[in-house]
Order: structure tokens, then C-alpha cells, then sequence
């Protein structure tokens, strides 16, 4: 994630927040890919696959 941009401190969220799916983990690996998002987009992005566990 940090070669694409993102603060040290997102990627260490991200991580914790993410790092129970191997799931979630792909499809915002696919996001970012895609769409190449801003850290507030990636943020919201994240916490829209958190609320829907």
C-alpha cells in the first residue's frame, strides 16, 4: 500500500482492521488497484467493509 501512497499509519489501520480477512484483504487490494483511491476514499472504503461483517 505505501508504494501506491498511502501514510505508514493507514497501512498499519488497514492491517489491523483488515488483516481477520484474507477477503476483505483482496477486494481492498482491488479498490486500490482499480481505482487508485485518495486515503479519505480508501478510509471510507475500509470502514464500509468493517460495518458489514
Amino acid at each position: 500500500m505505501q508504494e501506491h501512497g498511502y501514510s505508514q499509519g493507514l497501512c498499519e489501520t488497514a492491517i489491523h482492521f483488515l488483516g481477520q480477512s484474507k477477503e476483505a484483504i483482496d477486494d481492498t487490494i482491488i479498490y486500490i488497484e482499480d481505482c487508485n483511491p485518495s486515503e479519505q476514499e480508501l478510509i471510507e472504503y475500509i470502514a464500509k467493509l468493517c460495518s458489514n461483517k
